[in-house]
């Protein structure tokens, strides 16, 4: 579900409500993938699908094992009768593979794998006990004199071969609105999803993206942050997701 709830609004909203989040907007080209262009069999002409210009507006500063935990919550919450709302909207998914699978109506066993999956997946990732190997090649993202909480500056690797070029902004946080620019050239990608799949994408509605970008030096991106970044996503159009927005109100309190 979405509202008008302007970006300034939540910008404001978040400022006030701790120093850890900070709000952003960029525009930036998706990388898509390369095809078979139409008619052409292997090895012959190749395009670019789902390169579309996007702006999205994201929050960082969130932790991501309190994300998890919401999302695990989140996920406990649903009921049966959201079960039976699901099986009745009628979505349908791809009951195999190749040639032969065939487009079937989403069942309640569909709903019932994919949320338990779904719960597995997040109870793993609350309790992971990972370790980061890399920090050594990364410094912390500053603005304005401010570190940017999420946010960090590849350097170089001085034990090996680069991984990106020195300079590589990195950030991760969550997503709370995206509006298309400019749609790509030849269009998007029509994928055959499978009932698992078209069943976690269904369920996935109801929790907010986490989001990973990748801006590279020389690259077609924009990054605004703060107020600039509200003005600029309530400019371009981009509507607030208030089902993220509550995410991160609960990720920020916890």
């Amino acid at each position: 579900m979405t509202s008008n709830a302007s970006n300034a609004a939540l910008a404001t909203d978040l400022a006030s409500m701790t120093g850890r989040a900070t709000f952003m907007s960029v525009i930036m080209r998706l990388v898509g993938a390369e095809y078979l262009a139409p008619g052409e069999k292997r090895g012959g002409l190749k395009i670019r699908q789902g390169d579309a210009l996007v702006r999205d507006t994201f929050v960082t500063g969130v932790s991501y094992t309190a994300f998890k935990a919401r999302e695990l919550a989140t996920l406990d919450g649903i009921t049966e009768a959201d079960l039976d709302v699901f099986v009745a909207e009628g979505l349908q998914g791809y009951d195999g593979r190749g040639a032969s699978a065939n487009l079937v109506a989403l069942t309640r066993t569909d709903y019932v794998d994919a949320l338990a999956e779904m719960k597995e997946s997040a109870t793993l990732s609350r309790d992971g006990l990972n370790s980061a190997t890399h920090d050594h090649v990364f410094e912390p993202l500053m603005v304005d004199g401010k570190r940017v909480r999420g946010g960090r500056v590849y350097v170089g690797n001085p034990n090996g071969p680069d991984a990106a070029t020195p300079g590589t902004v990195y950030l991760h946080g969550l997503r709370v609105g995206r509006t298309v620019v400019e749609q790509p050239t030849h269009g998007w990608r029509t994928s055959r999803t499978g009932v698992k799949a078209a069943a976690k994408a269904r369920i996935g509605r109801l929790l907010p993206r986490y989001v990973s970008y990748r801006l590279q030096e020389g690259g077609e991106w924009v990054l605004n942050v703060g107020a600039g970044a509200a003005v600029a996503s309530d400019a371009a159009g981009v509507t607030v997701d208030t089902h993220a927005v509550d995410h991160i109100r609960a990720c920020l309190a916890s």
